[in-house]
């Protein structure tokens, strides 16, 4: 009785054990503050900041494991002189939800100059304190646009350097501005073009840079004007070609630049030129016999012609010619070292120091002993397994 019992509550116990196994049982978490639902694991941090007096930014990257899961507030605060935490705060704004890794930009425009800072809140739930700062961003005094007595502001009516200003004396449209170049209508304007007596104007007639004036000393086309470089006729002009000494002029006889000169150095038609191709002597000239670059030169040292020249492919004595009987890397050369078929060639087929050379080797009796290991083996197990049969076939004639 007492086995059999014992056997029934091994059985359960096995029983119970098979079906806790193949049961899901729910699992429920401690309860706690909350905090823990909530955050995602991020976790914001400030990888840099700048700013003009146009914007300022901050760049703010998720540099958690997790992704967020909703936007969070910042704060730009600002100081005149000291740490700007401790001034005020002068705009906000949201950022996120960010993707783990991935950055953003948060910004703000300022009005005036000062030293800022971003403050950006984590999300609710993350372990730190809570919020994050960017470095300070220092940015210089700025100009007010809507100040209507700052100097550069362009509405401003009474801006001395506004273009549009009509008492501006740099304003384009004021008929009394006296240094206005464009003015017409201003009759004491020095640079206006209708003013008679304006002293640089154009078309003044005895204005001394007018091109219209015939009797302009420096007027680059007047054709009595000594030192005009564009008058053909002037004597001294160094670009004159009708000039019998002038330095640069083509047909000047003289001129070492002139291809018409016989004794010009650098004339390419010059027969004494060093570099002039047709010159029989030249040392650089490729028709010349004695030129070393010459192609036609039978004595050349690089000449592929050259029967003697070391780089010609049909030179009988090149030793890089693969057609030269004595070439060593020559496939049909009959003294090649490498080739297959060169009677002194250790792999030649009648050499017979050649091992795999079938000519060469020696014939040996009708039989031959083994010269391996394993054919030895192989020998010997047939010799057992005759002699087993033997002596097994007379052990059973002796019994009868």
């Amino acid at each position: 009785m007492g086995r059999k019992l014992i056997y029934i509550l091994k059985s359960l116990l096995l029983l119970i054990g098979v079906i806790l196994m193949h049961t899901n049982l729910p699992v429920y978490a401690e309860k706690g503050s909350g905090k823990s639902d909530a955050w995602g694991k991020s976790s914001l941090v400030s990888i840099g900041q700048g700013g003009t007096c146009v914007e300022l930014f901050a760049y703010i990257k998720n540099g958690g494991s997790g992704d967020m899961r909703g936007t969070v507030n910042y704060e730009v605060y600002f100081s005149t002189s000291g740490n700007p935490k401790n001034g005020s705060i002068i705009g906000s704004g949201q950022v996120g939800p960010l993707v783990s890794g991935v950055t953003a930009t948060i910004n703000h425009v300022p009005k005036i100059g000062g030293i800022f800072m971003f403050k950006v809140y984590q999300e609710e739930g993350h372990p730190g304190i809570g919020e994050l700062w960017s470095e300070q961003i220092v940015i210089e005094e700025c100009s007010d646009p809507v100040d209507p007595v700052d100097p550069t502001d362009p509405t401003d009516p009474v801006d001395p350097v506004d273009p549009t200003d009509p008492v501006d004396p740099v304003d384009p449209t004021d008929p009394v501005d006296p240094v206005d170049p464009v003015d017409p209508t201003d009759p004491v304007d020095p640079v206006d073009p209708t003013d008679p007596v304006d002293p640089v104007d154009p078309t003044d007639p005895v204005d001394p840079v007018d091109p219209t004036d015939p009797v302009d000393p420096v007027d680059p086309t007047d054709p009595v004007d000594p030192v005009d470089p564009t008058d053909p006729t002037d004597p001294v002009d160094p670009v004159d070609p009708t000039d019998p000494v002038d330095p640069v002029d083509p047909t000047d006889p003289v001129d070492p630049v002139d291809p018409t000169d016989p004794v010009d150095p650098v004339d390419p038609t010059d027969p004494v030129d060093p570099v002039d191709p047709t010159d029989p002597v030249d040392p650089v000239d490729p028709t010349d016999p004695v030129d070393p670059v010459d192609p036609v030169d039978p004595v050349d040292p690089v000449d592929p012609a050259d029967p003697v020249d070391p780089a010609d492919p049909v030179d009988p004595v090149d030793p890089v010619d693969p057609v030269d009987p004595v070439d060593p890397v020559d496939p049909v050369d009959p003294v090649d070292p490498t080739n297959p078929v060169d009677p002194t060639n250790p792999v030649d087929p009648v050499d017979p120091k050649n091992k795999r050379d079938i000519s060469a080797t020696p014939v040996s009796g009708t039989g031959t002993l083994p010269n391996t290991a394993s054919q030895w083996m192989n020998l010997l197990f047939v010799s057992a397994l005759i002699g087993a049969g033997s002596l097994l076939t007379m052990y059973k004639l002796r019994k009868n």
